[in-house]
């Protein structure tokens, strides 16, 4: 192919990415359009320019970091982060960070930490984690934290829930909620001020149990006739 050719093969790529590129059809995510694909090294070097700018339906592809505000997808970072500013549906695959500022649902694989400050729906995968709630699976390496839970989550150190948890959470270390209807399952310590379900680990504690079996060495429930129990506690009704 001839020089000549070659420019005309780029230049048509880059008419055919630029018609792509549409005008958004709202506004919320301060996005001045969408592409089907976003290419880059990182924000802003990328293809459409400045993936700020631009939502992603398809493919966000950057090397180090991208930023685009909302992605309907695949969102993949082979050496850095990823940062939605908006929402996120899809897979979302980084080795650092996936991070979403509001809601997101599908998949994100991290080596280390998923944060999301609106609610997850899906699948989460990684070192550490923190979102405000949690619908579905969370499994990290480490620790696991955020304002209520529903599905199951499991960390090697510990989870914490602010609210509640609805489902199982399992730590080889501790497990943490101010509600709990469902199952703890801790290596060391659970702990919870309201418990429906049962907790089992070497101590568990709860402040009231309106229904509920604790399993373990050394068992608590504050409001209970018999307060502190080894091996098997519990409360059934009157």
């Amino acid at each position: 192919m001839n020089r000549f050719a070659k420019m005309a093969v780029v230049a048509l790529a880059m008419t055919a990415t630029t018609v792509f590129a549409q005008e958004a059809e709202d506004t919320d995510s301060g996005a001045q359009g969408y592409t089907p694909v976003l290419l880059g090294l990182a924000s802003p070097v990328c293809f459409p320019y400045g993936s700020a700018q631009w939502d992603v339906r398809g493919l966000a592809l950057s090397l180090f970091y991208t930023d685009a505000p909302k992605v309907y997808g695949l969102n993949l970072v082979p050496a850095g982060g990823t940062l939605n500013r908006d929402e996120m549906y899809g897979l979302d695959i980084a080795p650092l960070f996936t991070w979403c500022q509001k809601e997101n649902a599908g998949v994100r694989l991290t080596l280390l930490a998923n944060i999301a400050n609106g609610d997850t729906y899906g699948v989460e995968i990684g070192s550490v984690s923190y979102q405000r709630a949690m619908y579905g699976i969370d499994v990290e390496l480490a620790l696991a934290v955020g304002e209520s839970m529903e599905g199951l989550q499991a960390a090697f150190v510990g989870t914490c829930n602010k609210n509640y948890t609805k489902g199982i959470t399992m730590a080889a270390g501790v497990n943490m909620a101010s509600e709990v209807v469902g199952c703890q399952i801790g290596g060391l310590f659970n702990q919870t001020d309201y418990l429906k379900g049962c907790q089992i680990g070497l101590f568990n504690f709860a402040k009231e149990c309106p229904g509920g079996l604790q399993i373990g060495l050394v068992n608590v429930i504050v409001d209970n006739q018999i307060k502190a129990l080894p091996l098997v506690n519990g409360y059934f009704g009157e």
